[in-house]
């Protein structure tokens, strides 16, 4: 008799164990989060004032003259400014580039230590004029511009017209590898 029930209990161990694995019955609980969230920044292009940067006429060899200018980032994220120069027959000489030097003040501290650069250096370099900016926020740029007195006489009556880029990435972020004057945006 006990071995009829060993065996019983044996049969019925084997149908319920065959029973719960082809029926797939288990317990099971599943949770939810809320919606999860990633949002990119992002940078826009800047706001300045005036515009243009620079109208001067009537220069002679010697001058030196300042603009104040004012750019505001746009976007979302601190960024890294550069500042870069294309004149209107798109090359690197610009024609007088090695004539006029720029010294550029940003928010009262001057840049390449206060000395001059020649414009040229503008036209096929971008520089940079300000890091970690952040966004909406009004940049104050001195630009002066100093004449050199070797200037030559067949500039008398000339007038030059060039576009200045002001060029943002983010914080830590390289600049074009185009160089300003072949760059278009």
């Amino acid at each position: 008799m006990r071995k009829k029930i060993l065996v019983t209990m044996v049969v019925l161990a084997v149908v319920a164990a065959l029973a719960l694995a082809f029926s797939g019955a288990q317990f099971q609980a599943t949770s939810t989060s809320n919606w999860n969230v990633i949002a990119f920044g992002n940078i826009l292009a800047s706001e300045w004032s005036p515009d243009p940067m620079v109208s001067l006429s009537n220069l002679v060899p010697g001058d030196t003259t300042t603009a104040t200018c004012y750019i505001k980032p746009k976007g979302t994220v601190n960024q890294d400014i550069y500042i870069g120069l294309r004149n209107q027959v798109g090359d690197a000489d610009a024609g007088f580039g090695d004539k006029v030097e720029v010294a550029l003040q940003v928010d009262g501290t001057w840049l390449w230590g206060g000395a001059y650069k020649d414009v040229h250096d503008l036209y096929t370099t971008w520089q940079s004029i300000k890091s970690n900016a952040a966004p909406d926020t009004w940049i104050t740029i001195n630009l002066q511009l100093h004449v050199k007195d070797s200037l030559p006489s067949s500039f008398m009556g000339v007038t030059y017209y060039f576009k200045t880029f002001i060029f943002a990435v983010q914080l830590g972020g390289t600049p074009p590898t185009t160089a300003p004057y072949l760059y278009t945006p």
